[in-house]
């Protein structure tokens, strides 16, 4: 079967690759790496368990364990579109894009957030419902799917739990790698974004399990909805920073904790270095810092010279793909 390809040192083009080829080295790719190998394990679980969901369903004829089984499948694409982003954000550069793939994962960081706004809305947007026009809850069923849901949620949490990372910043895929092998301590968007939807579908199930108790035993019908309301604005408030942090990124903005102009007057102090002409510092990646930049010098100045202590410099700030462009005046 002949497929197209895109990644590898020649760009995009057309290839002919037989698909269990391609099967077996995509997987091959996936297990390679712990982060992806521990995305693909919960991944299955998650399909299985959706599985047993509808099956289980559709034999006893409870709409709602089909409806969790279908909200299972929303988790499942979440987690499908964070695995291929994973092993994406490792594909080597190539003529199309050059700074590499680093960004997938910035990207389905992203879109997980703003799919996790999407859910508070209509979370919070049905609770008022409820509140309004009250409903009656077939506890048995909810309590049951709830006990197994918060179980293979908890196995996510405690997977997905440390998001920060120490991250190689030699090993960024920028075309020039000026830096030393240093580490530093990194936000991952793309498994902040998992963890956080896999705590929200925690905190889901920790409040049916309370507000069937709550009907079951008091009658209290009015706890669903206010429990689903705590659980809309908890998913909200925790979904915020990801998705500014994400946006920022994919924006090209000034990364967090560097301020330019301090960076401009420390490199004014450079003998021989007349003016900062221009300046731009941006985050590619969580392993990679970029700056470019157009510095005056005076005639006599010796440009080598300068131009390492302009990178030296950079260096120190953590930036590891640099570009310096001296002009006389």
């Amino acid at each position: 079967m002949q497929l197209f390809s895109i990644g590898g040192s020649s760009g995009m083009m057309r290839i002919n690759i037989p698909l269990k080829v391609l099967f077996t080295r995509g997987l091959q790719q996936t297990l390679g790496h712990p982060k992806s190998r521990k995305l693909f394990y919960y991944f299955l679980i998650n399909l299985a368990f959706m599985f047993v969901e509808v099956a289980y369903g559709w034999w006893s004829g409870s709409l709602g364990l089909i409806s969790d089984g279908f909200h299972m499948l929303f988790d499942c694409v979440a987690l499908a579109m964070g695995l291929v982003a994973t092993v994406i954000a490792r594909w080597a550069p190539d003529r199309l894009f050059t700074y590499g793939y680093g960004r997938s994962e910035t990207l389905s960081g992203f879109v997980n957030a703003l799919f996790l706004v999407y859910i508070a809305f209509f979370v919070l947007l049905e609770s008022i419902h409820r509140l309004i026009h009250p409903s009656d809850i077939k506890v048995d069923a909810l309590l049951m799917v709830s006990f197994l849901g918060l179980l293979v949620n908890i196995i996510g949490v405690f997977a997905f739990r440390d998001t920060d990372e120490d991250i190689e910043i030699s090993n960024c895929n920028c075309p020039i790698h000026l830096n030393q092998p240093k580490k530093k301590k990194a936000k991952d968007n793309n498994m902040e974004g998992i963890f956080l939807h896999v705590l929200s579908d925690t905190l889901g199930s920790v409040g049916v399990i309370i507000s069937s108790y709550l009907v079951e035993y008091f009658g209290w019908l009015i706890s669903d909805p206010i429990c689903s309301l705590c659980l809309s604005a908890m998913i909200f408030c925790s979904v915020l920073p990801l998705l500014k942090n994400s946006a920022s990124m994919l924006l090209q903005s000034v990364p967090k904790g560097y301020d330019d102009d301090l960076i401009k007057s420390k490199l004014i102090q450079i003998a021989g270095v007349k003016d900062v002409i221009k300046l731009n510092l941006w985050e590619f990646s969580e392993s990679c810092l970029v700056v470019t930049t157009v510095i005056s010098i005076v005639p006599e100045a010796n440009s080598d010279t300068i131009r390492n202590a302009v990178i030296t410099a950079l260096k120190h700030e953590d930036f590891n793909d640099i570009t310096v462009e001296l002009v006389v005046q």
